[in-house]
């Protein structure tokens, strides 16, 4: 009798053990599910906030271009407002070409895409304020946030794909032409003008599309040193525009295009010269170089 109380007692101890050791194994396996599909869930909502502050941005430049197209030389003021959005807009798009961008990027994204905003907003209020309403379209109080926009952002991709390239890293230099090809700040010394940027867009790919580079001397005017070679091009507003160099590619999804040239002049006058970079008709970069 003794001995069976002992089996009996044997028996349920092992059924016990047999249960929570199959209780453990089926809990750490659920939560192993549950980790992943949290994982899963977490990179496509991310994916699609991503989507959607870079509709956002695509959207805002779009407005910017058709605002500011022949103002720049309009008056000093709104010029140097253009410069301050130009550095915003070349900081939001560095920050959307990150490959793998997090949600801290994807905030600063954000919050600098309200800041272009509302410099838009100000920019655009001494020369006309129909368009400022315009501009306003897109900044209301009942403004959708990105986990608003991930339900429409597949339909609104397809609708409002980005079609132009990000100028990026532009670089602007006068350069003596000696041995050692310094760099200048001295119309007396400088040779030859120095100019690379570096084109990229994570969302299109382009067949034998175009890019144009404008070089302005210290009066405004166009810099065609080469007849062969510089020529005239359309804006997006339909505004026959002049253009120093031209660069004819195909580009792939992602990839970082490089472009250089070098622009020697007859002579070089002090004052401040200025490159801009134009893709399908949008103004994607500009930078400026004084010479003492």
């Amino acid at each position: 009798m003794k001995d069976t109380r002992t089996i009996l007692l044997l028996l349920v101890s092992l059924c016990l053990v047999v249960t929570w050791v199959y209780h453990l194994y089926d809990k750490n396996k659920y939560t192993a599910i549950a980790s992943v599909e949290l994982k899963k869930d977490t990179a496509i909502n991310q994916t699609a906030i991503h989507d959607s502050i870079r509709l956002k941005y695509s959207n805002t430049l779009s407005a910017l271009d058709s605002e500011r197209v022949g103002k720049d030389s309009l008056n000093t003021e709104l010029t140097g407002k253009l410069t301050e959005i130009d550095s915003l807009r070349n900081e939001i798009a560095s920050i959307l070409n990150i490959s793998n961008i997090t949600r801290e990027d994807l905030r600063t994204a954000e919050d600098k895409i309200k800041q272009l905003q509302q410099k838009m907003q100000v920019a655009s209020r001494p020369t006309n304020e129909t368009s400022t309403t315009v501009v306003n379209s897109n900044i209301g109080t009942g403004e959708k946030t990105p986990q608003q926009e991930i339900k429409t952002i597949a339909q609104e991709k397809k609708e409002a794909m980005p079609s132009f390239l990000n100028a990026l890293n532009i670089r602007f230099r006068a350069m003596q032409a000696d041995a050692n090809e310094q760099i200048t700040s001295k119309a007396a010394a400088a040779d030859y003008f120095s100019i690379s940027y570096s084109l990229q867009n994570n969302n299109a790919s382009f067949t034998e599309t175009e890019v144009y580079m404008v070089l302005t001397d210290q009066a405004g005017n166009v810099i065609q040193d080469d007849q062969w070679l510089g020529g005239m091009f359309q804006s997006k507003d339909n505004i026959r525009m002049a253009y120093t160099r031209k660069n004819n590619f195909s580009y792939r999804k992602g990839d970082a295009k490089t472009i250089s040239m070098n622009i020697k002049l007859p002579s070089f006058e002090q004052g401040s010269y200025r490159v801009q970079i134009f893709h399908n008709g949008l103004r994607i970069g500009k930078t400026d170089l004084r010479l003492n």
